[in-house]
């Protein structure tokens, strides 16, 4: 009974494991840099591709912070747009009060990201894009359905394999090329008559 559950068992278990790395998957976030504290520009231009050619909102997360280099403080400001005409997110402020981490939603397209600063001023820029998040659903589907028809397939494999044995025909016992051994004297049984080395005694 135990070795008849072993192997729904084990699979069941595949199931859950492969779920819960694709689940792991999905979470990581993939970080696109736009501006350094060693090069900084003002416009920066930048496409958003989804995974496998998916057309659904994307995660996203950005982070900017600003630094002084010759001044101490400074005002600045700076803008994102999708496609250099719809304004999605704005911040403005001085480097005193850094923006906090912007998150939401973005299409794949194309992204404008204008950042206005006083001379003196740096700034860095990064957005983090979570890729697989759109295909979750379609994840934790496919790779469930797809263990679950290699489970099926392993059976029915087996049940053929084990078919196969039961059925096949008895093989005939080979019989040894060799005769079998007599009892007592071979070589006294096969003398005969006066070919006898015994003699009877002389009268």
């Amino acid at each position: 009974m135990q070795r008849k559950w072993l192997n729904p068992a084990l699979w069941v278990t595949a199931v859950v494991v492969v779920n819960l790395m694709w689940g792991t998957v999905v979470k990581q976030e993939a970080p696109k840099e736009l501006n350094n504290t060693e090069q900084t520009e003002t416009w920066r231009s930048f496409n958003l591709e989804g995974a496998l050619g998916s057309s659904a909102p994307l995660p996203v997360s950005l982070e900017v912070t600003f630094a002084a280099r010759t001044v101490d403080e400074g005002n600045v400001s700076y803008v994102l747009r999708f496609n250099n005409e719809t304004e999605v997110h704005r911040w403005v402020g001085t480097t005193e009060n850094q923006p906090p981490v912007w998150q939401g939603e973005l299409q794949p397209g194309t992204y404008v990201l204008e950042t206005q600063l006083e001379e003196g001023l740096v700034t860095e820029q990064t957005l983090y894009v979570a890729p697989f998040e759109p295909l979750r659903a379609w994840g934790h589907v496919g790779l469930t359905l797809g263990l679950v028809v290699v489970s099926l397939i392993d059976q029915a494999v087996r049940n053929f394999v084990r078919n196969r044995v039961r059925h096949a025909p008895a093989e005939a016992t080979e019989r040894a090329p060799f005769k079998p051994i007599r009892r007592g004297m071979p070589d006294a049984d096969t003398v005969h008559g006066d070919d006898s080395p015994w003699r009877d005694p002389l009268q």
